[in-house]
């Protein structure tokens, strides 16, 4: 989580021990058994490569991969937004990770300012201010793994570009 910059003017320096860590934390995310399903499912329905060592190389160009949201800089990634979050003009962009979310709060750099339309026991939208920009909303998913949150997100990218990806958990739908 502390691979990033967190303003999209900046470019993100890609250094080796950086890329080192990105492998690390996707060999642990495909050994787990919901990242195992996510990839033998897309891959059975042919959105993702049926070895798991290209599914691997497609995760890393989808996730990690830089691109462009600032006048050529190339300052953000998939991760980042989802994961971390980034600061783009005057604001907060993405940041959609309870977990991150919890360890910024406790070290004092994001202010949590209230909650709306929250789903339990999973989900919920919360306002923040995050090291003195505002998120006026931001949906989160609340006490799920990493790897959850990569394989819905992963899956949702894939069979729904662009759209809205309804998600059913527990019986209710998101």
């Amino acid at each position: 989580l502390d691979n990033f910059e967190p303003d999209v003017r900046i470019n993100e320096a890609r250094t080796n021990q950086k890329r080192t860590e990105e492998d690390r934390f996707l060999n642990a995310v495909l050994n787990t058994e919901v990242m195992q399903t996510a990839w033998k499912a897309l891959s059975k329905h042919g959105y993702v490569s049926n070895n798991i060592n290209g599914f691997k190389e497609e995760m890393k160009q989808w996730w990690f991969q830089n691109y462009s949201r600032s006048k050529g800089k190339y300052g953000s990634s998939g991760f980042e937004h989802i994961f971390v979050g980034e600061i783009k003009e005057n604001g907060v962009i993405g940041f959609h990770n309870w977990l991150h979310f919890y360890l910024e709060e406790q070290d004092g750099l994001l202010q949590y300012l209230y909650h709306k339309n929250t789903c339990p026991p999973n989900s919920m939208a919360v306002g923040f201010t995050w090291m003195g920009y505002r998120k006026p909303i931001t949906g989160l998913f609340i006490g799920s793994s990493p790897e959850f949150e990569l394989a819905i997100y992963t899956i949702c990218f894939l069979t729904r570009p662009n759209q809205v990806c309804t998600v059913s958990l527990d019986g209710r739908t998101r």
